[in-house]
């Protein structure tokens, strides 16, 4: 019943863990075999009954098998809960993969095409967008989770969004391998939501295919 959450403890404060410490975190579930894939972050976890529970997968962990699924958490509030606390205790951090875009050869120079249009929108908008760095970030991420499906195979890749730029990577990585993408619904669609009002073609690698 989720209308009988304890809110409260979702205010519990961790002691900082450096960047360092957190990627290795639920490490050893790397080598494990697992067949579905889902990329989320700590703030949909929600505490139920003592346990840590995925407020938008925790009913799909139960009908895959919490064994069957990897979930690679972005930790948002700057620390993870600890793995005794889960109810999906298959999880390892995110922060393992930004670990490896900082040492990965993928820093490649970038050619622009077009570049004084990009410019040009910063400046009609008043924005300060560092679009280069942002490029940068993508295609580091996104070699990274090529190389990641390439080994671990899964066959259904989920995101709890997929309008950010990490997740934008891990579904173009996804569908560029030919892995199916799902995104789980994590909040209101309407027709006042951008993400979901797009009238324009865009590359569909950016996007999943299916939404739950």
């Amino acid at each position: 019943d989720y209308n009988n959450f304890n809110y409260k403890n979702l205010s519990i404060k961790y002691k900082p863990k450096n960047f360092f410490f957190n990627s290795f975190y639920g490490f050893n579930n790397l080598f494990k075999k697992q067949t579905y894939t889902l990329f989320s972050n700590n703030r949909e976890l929600r505490y139920k009954n003592g346990l840590y529970i995925h407020k938008l997968a925790d009913y799909l962990f139960s009908l895959l098998g919490r064994n069957n699924v990897l979930s690679i958490e972005n930790p948002t509030t700057s620390s993870h809960r600890p793995i005794s606390k889960l109810s999906m205790k298959n999880v390892i951090s995110l922060n393992l993969f930004t670990l490896m875009s900082f040492l990965n050869p993928f820093h490649l120079k970038i050619i622009f095409n077009n570049e004084e249009i990009l410019k040009e929108i910063n400046k009609k908008y008043g924005l300060s967008i560092d679009y280069r760095k942002k490029v940068k970030k993508f295609i580091a991420y996104r070699s990274l989770f090529i190389l990641f499906f390439k080994i671990k195979k899964p066959k259904l890749v989920f995101v709890s969004d997929y309008y950010n730029l990490i997740n934008q990577a891990v579904i173009h990585a996804a569908r560029t391998l030919n892995i199916k993408t799902v995104e789980l619904q994590h909040g209101v669609i309407n027709d006042k939501h951008p993400a979901y009002n797009v009238y324009y073609d865009i590359d569909k690698k950016f996007l999943p295919e299916y939404l739950l």
